[in-house]
């Protein structure tokens, strides 16, 4: 599979906000999550879920399909400095990309793969 990756370094691919739109089985998991914020009714699943996705195609795609157009780590990035990648600024890694970091495993490993793309092509 061809690597989707945001700005911030996180693989869409992997990303179960981005799959939810052709795998049920993300679907399923996240039914909880979406109910939590009153994205689906209580009596809704998982087809309902696909049914009204997709609900983010990448920090590059459509804006209004994308569940945190607010992201202040894409905002900088891709659209104040068109970037590609956090990696490719002067500041990186800055102190905005460490703090969000520290916020789960996922944003770990997305700086890391950040940082690994950039000591490959030093």
């Amino acid at each position: 599979m061809k690597l989707a990756m945001a700005p911030c370094g996180i693989d869409c691919n992997d990303c179960a906000l981005y799959r939810v739109a052709f795998d049920i089985n993300q679907a399923a998991a996240l039914v909880p999550w979406f109910k939590s914020r009153g994205w689906i009714k209580p009596e809704e699943g998982a087809a309902e879920i696909m049914a009204k996705a997709p609900f983010c195609m990448g920090c590059r795609g459509d804006r209004a399909v994308q569940w945190s157009g607010d992201c202040a780590i894409r905002l900088c990035c891709a659209d104040e400095k068109s970037l590609a990648y956090c990696g490719e600024c002067g500041d990186f890694p800055c102190a905005q990309l460490n703090g969000w970091a520290q916020d789960a495993a996922h944003h770990a490993d997305a700086l890391e793969r950040l940082k690994g793309i950039k000591n490959s092509a030093e």
